[in-house]
């Protein structure tokens, strides 16, 4: 994938992604974001106990998510 290989460069060799890796970690954020818009995030089984989160794993997940946003948009550019 086009897109890991950007990531890989920008990283300066520091990131060995590929495709499996870029979309398991997408897929792992996606999932997240669907529990707390349609789960409210509860643990399971549980009505009450909401599931932890840290600034760290918020801004993470924003870095990730832009850095993926970043090397697709490098990579259309790149082919216009």
């Amino acid at each position: 994938m086009i897109v890991a290989i950007a990531i890989n460069d920008w990283f300066q060799g520091r990131t060995t992604l590929n495709e499996k890796k870029l979309r398991s970690r997408y897929l792992e954020i996606t999932q997240r974001r669907n529990k707390i818009a349609h789960d409210a995030d509860l643990i399971d089984g549980d009505l009450k106990q909401r599931r932890p989160i840290d600034e760290a794993e918020v801004t993470d997940a924003i870095d990730w998510i832009e850095r993926i946003a970043l090397a697709i948009a490098y990579v259309l550019d790149d082919q216009g």
